[in-house]
Formats: structure tokens, sequence, C-alpha cells
């Protein structure tokens, strides 16, 4: 399978019909000098010059495919034969060079006929097929290329064409009008906007959802006043636990105002800390001892090189998908310049004020002064378990008894008010002492009077009972009353407060040494970094606008136009994907370039480089067609693929054009006086069959097959070798030698 010369290079035209001989050399001369002046590489060339003026260019034709100018030569010789003589068609031009080949089109409207010898001319007809589009197949250099060789092998280098072409142009109207519609699109100030995702971890925001462990070391100042803090929250519940139960009481007395006292001092040694650090770093630059005291506090700059690194690769991977999404250059400028206002660090000392409002003094003077132990010792069952005890004693064991179970409970319940908590430890019996000993006094006097007036001399067998439930009471319920109190206590004094106002500081430490410490660097850098990128995407929607302007239709032929108007949007899906794919390369050297920190000129660089791309894609179309991607483009585009069949149309229909016989039915450029002229034997004809690398998806079934870049023909062209004897050769004589 033949894919075609990749070196057949640009082919130029010169069109010499017309022309002056003695200006003819002059004229091409100055072709080939402004074609030089363009920049363009190498070029073959294809001479369309009038049949009757062969004879007397024989020696210009000699000089031009003898010298430099050009790789290869081929001449389209175009009318009938000067002297209408049926015994020879046309004077040809002895070939100076292997290179040169000539096509005769005797006539340019050309006849429809089959190589069988038998019948003549037939009516064929169709859109697109004349000499303009034969001269249009000639100038593919892939075809070009083919037809030389192929024209070797003809007797005397003379060979009548003939063609047979199915055409998929969408047309250069409706393309140049594609263009236009998406280049608005991408250069339309007016779209929607949003924030870049991929932007965020160099926003205030990113600091907030970050975890403590990932930017402070557990060695720090900050996590280990945070872990201790913690710590002592635990001791402290443990205390007040241990407080409301029957065993370890007197433990959990002495060790919970410590205990308070403790976690009130960690709590404002680490909101001193943050305090101190985010005034000491509030500066726009990280100092030598600043580097210091971070290390002290737990936190870890990062390194320069490896921050502009990634920055360059977020801000590429933002302007990516928001392009992916089609969203307009100016959006994403705008996305751009928002994103560099919230990157730039604002400070530590910003944070200030939330250090006092996360950790209040309210919460340490809690700690400081915690509420009173709730021990009420005029509580209703304390009072009327101090009535029952003398009572049931009293009443089996008389008086005495009586009032020794009365001393027993008045000291009971001195005992357990003396051990009621305050800040520097215990009551004690002293402060524990009060009024209300009198109103236990009243009640256990009373009690035992009340046993001595109901004494009836029960049996000795009996006295166990009362004695029992005297005891009973005065185990069960003083531990009763100790128990709600401290669970009363437990809730004034919750350490729940200070747990929070701890976890908050060291929220606020994390977003801080994130944001402000980390990420300083960083985020500065992606705040000067988005704010260049926006300028350059602005600096690319003015190149934008500037190549729309200049903007032509690209000549295309108009049936294809109809076949992609009447299936949507797949052209300018395919446009749309290009000129991203466009902008995309154009900012290629922009990451890298960011990446090593160098800002300056980068705009007009990016901008240049688009223009330089937007030219190359222009040529593209009209050397290869929007159905091939251009080199710049990702393989693979489903709406190329899309535009391809709806273009083209069913894969027999390209392929009836590619097998056509080489002796069947094609338009041959000749009049149908000439017809006698050529061999009339299938198997002497060329043939050059030929289709867009854009169609190799729809199959064909042709072995020797030349894909091309051209976008706009696929087909058969047949080179129908003349009869022996009816090109005469005609030898060139220089003048100027003679002369």
């Amino acid at each position: 399978m033949r894919t075609g010369n990749p070196d057949a290079g640009t082919i130029l035209v010169l069109d010499l019909r017309g022309a002056e001989e003695a200006k003819v050399e002059g004229l091409v001369a100055a072709r080939v000098e402004r074609f030089r002046a363009q920049g363009a590489g190498r070029a073959s060339a294809l001479v369309i010059d009038d049949t009757v003026r062969l004879p007397e260019r024989q020696a210009v034709y000699a000089r031009i495919s003898g010298s430099t100018w050009f790789d290869q030569m081929m001449c389209l010789a175009v009318g009938p034969s000067p002297t209408g003589d049926r015994r020879h068609a046309l004077d040809s031009v002895a070939p100076a060079s292997a290179s040169l080949a000539i096509l005769w089109a005797g006539d340019p409207s050309g006849v429809g006929w089959r190589m069988d010898g038998i019948g003549g001319a037939e009516a064929f007809r169709q859109d697109g097929l004349d000499l303009n589009g034969l001269i249009d197949v000639l100038c593919v250099p892939e075809v070009y290329a083919r037809v030389q060789e192929l024209a070797r092998r003809v007797p005397d280098g003379v060979a009548s064409p003939g063609l047979l072409t199915v055409t998929g142009d969408v047309g250069g109207e409706l393309l140049t009008e594609t263009r236009l519609q998406v280049i608005a699109q991408l250069t339309d100030v007016a779209l929607p906007t949003t924030r870049p995702e991929a932007l965020s971890v160099y926003t205030a925001e990113a600091g907030a959802r970050i975890r403590p462990e990932l930017v402070l070391r557990s060695t720090g100042q900050i996590r280990t006043l945070s872990d201790l803090a913690a710590t002592q929250v635990a001791a402290a519940d443990t205390a007040l636990r241990q407080l409301a139960g029957f065993r370890r009481r007197g433990l959990a007395v002495r060790t919970l105002h410590g205990r308070l006292a403790e976690l009130r001092q960690t709590l404002a040694t680490l909101r001193a800390t943050l305090r101190s650090a985010f005034d000491a770093l509030h500066g726009t630059r990280l100092a030598r001892p600043d580097l210091g005291l971070l290390e002290r506090l737990g936190v870890e700059a990062g390194s320069a090189q490896a921050e502009r690194a990634q920055v360059s690769r977020q801000l590429e991977a933002a302007v990516t998908e928001a392009l992916e999404r089609r969203q307009s250059l100016p959006a994403i400028a705008e996305q751009l310049r928002e994103f560099a206002d919230r990157a730039v660090p604002v400070g530590s000392a910003t944070f200030l004020p939330r250090v006092e409002a996360v950790c209040p003094d309210r919460v340490l003077d809690e700690l400081a002064r915690p509420a009173a132990f709730p021990l009420r010792p005029l509580w209703p069952a304390m009072l009327t378990a101090g009535l029952l005890v003398p009572l049931l004693t009293a009443f089996p064991f008389g008086p005495v008894a009586g009032g020794a179970a009365a001393a027993v409970w008045l000291l009971a319940v001195w005992l357990l008010r003396a051990r009621v908590p305050v800040p520097r430890g215990r009551t004690g019996l002293a402060r524990a002492a009060g009024p209300w000993l009198l109103a236990h006094l009243a009640a256990s006097a009373a009690g035992a009077a009340a046993g001595v007036f109901l004494a009836a001399g029960l049996p000795a067998l009996l006295w166990y009972v009362p004695a029992g439930l005297a005891a009973l009471l005065l185990t069960v319920i003083p531990a009763l009353w100790w128990a709600k109190a401290a669970r009363d206590w437990a809730r004034r004094v919750e350490t729940g407060a200070a747990e929070r106002a701890a976890a908050a500081l060291l929220a606020l430490a994390a977003q801080v040494a994130y944001d402000e410490w980390a990420m300083r660097e960083a985020r500065r850098y992606a705040s000067d970094a988005a704010r260049t990128v926006s300028w350059v995407l602005d600096q690319c929607a003015a190149r934008l606008t500037e190549h729309a302007a200049g903007l032509r239709p690209l000549r295309g032929r108009s049936g294809g136009a109809r076949g992609v108007q009447g299936h949507g949007g797949g052209l300018a899906d395919v446009v749309t994907g290009d000129l991203v794919d466009a902008v995309e390369k154009a900012l290629e050297p922009a990451w890298s370039r960011l990446g090593d920190g160098t800002f300056q000129g980068l705009g007009d660089s990016v901008s240049h480089g688009l223009a330089e791309i937007l030219r190359d894609y222009d040529d593209h179309l009209r050397r290869t067609g929007v159905h091939q991607p251009p080199a710049f483009a990702r393989s693979g585009s489903p709406a190329r693929e899309v535009l391809i069949h709806n273009v083209w149309g069913t894969p027999e229909h390209v392929r009836s054009a590619v097998n056509a016989p080489a002796g069947g039915l094609m338009l041959q450029f000749c009049a149908d006086a000439d017809l006698h002229f050529l061999q009339v034997s299938a198997e002497l004809a060329q043939v050059v069959r030929f289709a867009p690398r854009a169609v190799q998806g729809l199959g064909h079934g042709v072995g020797d097959l030349v894909w091309t870049r051209s976008p706009h023909a696929a087909g058969t062209l047949r080179l129908v070798p003349l009869r022996p004897g009816v090109v005469r050769l005609i030898t060139p004589v220089d003048r100027e030698t003679q002369r």
C-alpha cells in the first residue's frame, strides 16, 4: 500500500497560457523568487501551457527542467493539436531530464470514455470534475509524485489524463464562517466563570481543611502543648468520674483542682505561643531567625524550586481543564485574576483576633475558679435520714443509744462537708462548720426523743430490724448525697469548653502554619504566576481576534458544506478542538518558564508562538483540510471521526471511486475527435488511485492506494498512452547558443 512520497514538498503552479515566449523565463524566475522569499522549502513545478506553444518553447523548457529551481517538473499541455493533422497529436518537448512528464489535455471540458475500442465518447458530467479539478488533483504532492513515477513508463513521456473523483470538501465559506464563530466564542468575555479547583491548594480555604498532623510536627511546641492539653482534659474527666463514685473519692478531691489548674496553664501557654508566633512571623519574607522559630514551633518550610514547579503544574492543569470545558480565554483569565487576589498571603498577624475568639479569657477563668461544689447540707433526704437514724437506734436500745447515733450522724455529715473540694484542696473541718449543724442537731435530737417515746419493749429477736435500717440509712444516704453533688458539679465544671478551645487553637495554628508560613512563598508565587498567565491568555485572545479579522474563505466546493450543515455542529466541534489545541500548544513553553521563575516577556512570546501555529493551521486547512488533524492536535478526536462520516458518506461511496476499473467510464480530457490518438487497451494505462488519509477508517479494499494529505477528493487518475507515432519529439535548440 502506497502513502505517496513524503518528500514531495510543495507543488508550485506556473500558468504560462497566453504568455509571450520572451517573457516566460522571466515570469518563472520571478515566481520562484517570491516563493523562496516566503521561506518555503522544496518545490516541484506544475507548468500549465498551451499545446500550440510547446514547439516554440523547447529551449525554455530545456533550461528550466535542467536548472536547480525545481526538484521535479510536469507540464500540462492544454488545447488541441496546432496543425489539425490527423496523423500526430502534438509536437512534444524532448525531455532534457527524467524529471519531466507531459500530460496532454486536448479538450479542457473532456468527454466520457471507456477504453474498450468499441464505443466513442459518452455523456459524462460530475460536479467539480473539470480542468480545475484535474489541476487540484495534480497539485496534491503525493499524487504528483506518483504521476511522475508512472509517466516514465509511458512511451514518449506523454499521456492523456482521465479522471473519476468523489469530493469531501466542507466548503471554504462554511469553514471560514465556522472558524469565525468559534473564535468569537473563545474570546467572549460574557461567558460564566467558575473557580479553578486545581488551584484551591494555594488559597486561604486550603489551610482551613488541612489536618494538623500534615503541617505540624508532633515534636514542635504547638503539637506538644496541644497534646498535653488533650491529656490533661482526659485526666480531669477521669477525676470527675472518680469523684462521683464510692471509691477513691478522696484522691479525686485532692487531684481535680490540680488537673484543672494544669489544663488552664497549658491552654494559656498555647494561646500565648500562638499569639507571639503570629505577631513575630507576620512579615512578607522569612528571615533566618524566622526559620529557626518555625523549626521550634514544628512547621517546616518547603523548597522554593519545588514550589514553583508545583505551581506551574497546577496552573497548567487549571487552564487545561477550563479549556476542555470550552470556557473562553477572557473568562479563564478573569478566573485566574480572581484566584491571584485570593492567593496573596495576608500575614499571620491578621489571625490574632481569632486566637482570642476561639480561646477567650472566660474559658481560662472557669478553669481557675470553677463553680462551688454543690453539696447541700440541708438536702431533705439528709435531714430525714438525720431524724430516722437516732429514732431507729433509740427505739430498741434506749436514749443512750439514740444519742450516740445522733452524734455519729452529725460527725459523718461534718466529715463529708470537710471533704468538699476547693481551689486549694479541701474545705476542712473548721470551715465546714456552720448553721446547718444546728438543723441536723435538731433533727437528730428529735429522732432520738421520738425513739425513746415510742419504745415498747420489743422482743430481743426483733431488735436487729430497726438497727439494720439505721445502719443502712447511715451508709447509703450520705453516699447518695455526695454522688448527686458530684454529678451536679461535673455538669458545671465540665471540661468540654476547654477541650473545644484547645482543638480550635490547634486547627487555627494548622491553618496559619499552612497558609501563611509553609505555603507563604508558594502562594505569593502562585498569585504572581496566575496574574501573568491571565495576561498571557488575554494576549492569546487578542491574537485570535486579530487572526479572525484576516480570515478569508478558503477554496472549496459546496456539496460537502451542505452535508455538514445538515448534521449540526460536527464542524464546529472539530474547529473548536483544533483551536483549543492550538492555544494549549502555544502555552506549552510558558509552563516550563513559569517553573523556572521567568515571567519577563512571556505574553509576547506565547502570542507570537500562537500566531505561528495559526498560520500553520491555515496552511494545513489549505493543503490537508479539516478532516485530518493538524500537527499540534491531539489524536483520536471523536468529533473529527463524525465529521468525516458526515462529509464523505458511506464507505461504498469512496470505494466506488478508488476501485474504478482502469478501462471504465471516466472523464477523459480530450475531444471526441482525438480519441483515435489514444491506446484502447486498459492494460497499457497507468492508474493512480488516491484518497485522503482522513478516510482510512472508512475502508477501501485497494492495495495500490496513494494516501494523501489533501482532503478534497478521492478517486482514480488514468494516464492513457498515445498510439505510436502520434507524438513528434522535437529536440530543443537554444537560439542564444546559435547566435
